[in-house]
């Protein structure tokens, strides 16, 4: 999981390195950077979940729905509106569950998803590539609104870097962009 996010440039930390290592004492170092890079991206509380857990211990659906959840900080594109999933009432990754069937990454048994169940390596290399097509759909929808938002600017004055650059030719503008700069270094 780490790679794929690193390829899509999903990089932002909320936790330090020494917070990690304070939960992940016994994470075999050649692991480390691989499940320090994950940590990092989670919130403290699923961060001290996780880490209880013993080494080897399978991970389950709603674990891993809560990673996805939060390492995609819930921005992926929701392809599914209303879904109703019968077996996680007062769950507390009952928000994380319904992202993830929404998104598209994981699928329903009828109405269940059988939130503790462990994740198989057939579930886990199948959740994978849907997030990383999730993933590049998010991507594309983020580039086509910039475009879209760029070719909606019509004038030189709806144009922040214009206005920021001295540029503008609005004539509300009491200085230049070379008197901004001058003043700004004579500070």
């Amino acid at each position: 999981m780490d790679k794929l996010l690193l390829i899509h440039q999903i990089e932002t930390m909320k936790l330090g390195r020494s917070t990690i290592n304070l939960y992940f004492k016994n994470v075999n170092m050649a692991e480390h950077p691989y499940v320090g890079s994950i940590a990092s991206k989670l919130q403290i509380k699923t961060l001290k979940n996780l880490a209880d857990k013993q080494l080897g211990e399978t991970l389950t659906r709603q674990e891993l729905a809560q990673i996805i959840y939060e390492v995609t900080e819930n921005k992926l594109v929701l392809n599914h509106d209303d879904v109703h999933i019968g077996d996680i009432q007062d769950n507390s990754y009952e928000p994380a569950l319904i992202y993830a069937v929404q998104a598209g990454l994981m699928e329903l048994d009828g109405e269940n998803i059988s939130p503790a169940k462990a994740v198989t390596k057939g579930e886990m290399v199948q959740v994978l590539m849907k997030l990383n097509k999730a993933i590049k759909t998010q991507k594309e929808a983020e580039a086509k609104a910039k475009i879209e938002a760029a070719q909606n600017i019509t004038s030189p004055e709806q144009d922040p870097l214009a206005v920021k650059a001295g540029t503008s030719t609005n004539t509300d503008q009491t200085s230049s962009g070379q008197d901004q700069f001058n003043r700004r270094t004579a500070e």
